[in-house]
Order: structure tokens, then C-alpha cells, then sequence
């Protein structure tokens, strides 16, 4: 199963991504993430992991990574994925937690 995920860095996505690479080894698991840095710190835990870089905002790369998995979980604020892109908040934290890194 190829599986899609907002975020790999923050306190929940942390915890989801620990147990889905733990409890299901033979899934696919694409993270989005937003900095070069945080994907060398979530391969170095998770080497069969593949991150993508982008941020909420990152419209074109979710899309594209959404249409390619089979399930996409999206931990990050509602408020972001429940409004279109035309309506969304204008400013967000400046880096998500590393909570679990």
C-alpha cells in the first residue's frame, strides 16, 4: 500500500508515522516535510521513507502526491485542510515542531 502523508516532524504526525513504519513495514510511506533538514532527519530514522518537500501550501506537490497513494492522511490543522487555497491563513508557524527527532 503506497501511503501519503502531511508532515513527519510534528507531535502527531511523529507518532503516526513511528507506528505505521513499525506496524506495517511493507507500506510505502511518502512524507511531506518542509526543509532538506528535516528529511535527512526522518530518512535517518526511516531510510524507506521518501520525503517531499513542500509545505501546506505546496498546492501542485500534495495533489500530485495525494492522486499517486492509496491513502493519504493529512494530521495537520483542519482549519488548513478543510478551506481551498484561495481562503486559507496567510501565515503559519515558521517550522513545525521536531517533537519526536
Amino acid at each position: 500500500m503506497l501511503t501519503a502523508s502531511l508532515g513527519a516532524t510534528g507531535f502527531i504526525a511523529g507518532d503516526l508515522l513511528y507506528l505505521l513504519a513499525k506496524t506495517h513495514p511493507e507500506y510505502a510511506i511518502t512524507c511531506l516535510v518542509r526543509t532538506q533538514e528535516n528529511a535527512d532527519k526522518v530518512q535517518s530514522k526511516y531510510p524507506d521513507v521518501k520525503c517531499v518537500l513542500g509545505s501546506n501550501d505546496s498546492d501542485e506537490v500534495i495533489q500530485s502526491e495525494v492522486e499517486k497513494a492509496d491513502l493519504f492522511i493529512g494530521p495537520c490543522s483542519t482549519v488548513l485542510m478543510s478551506q481551498t487555497p484561495q481562503s486559507r491563513p496567510t501565515t503559519y508557524p515558521a517550522s513545525p515542531p521536531s517533537a519526536l527527532l
